[in-house]
């Protein structure tokens, strides 16, 4: 005898399919997220400007590669 339930299912699959539809928006939203974010701290590491690089390289944890 099998524990599968089919008809159970088959009745939770749109609950499936919403959370897969959740699931999916926040992990395109937080790679947006990722990307922009990513952008400024390597704009910033570049910088030639203190206040630009000096927040940048404290944020990448990479104060050693950073230019003084």
């Amino acid at each position: 005898m099998s524990s599968f339930n089919l008809p159970l299912a088959i009745e939770s699959f749109p609950f499936i399919l919403m959370g897969l539809q959740y699931t999916l928006l926040v992990a395109f939203v937080s790679m947006g997220i990722a990307l922009v974010s990513g952008l400024f701290l390597a704009l910033g590491r570049m910088s030639d400007r203190i206040y630009w690089r000096v927040p940048a390289c404290y944020l990448s944890h990479l104060t050693v590669a950073c230019r003084s």
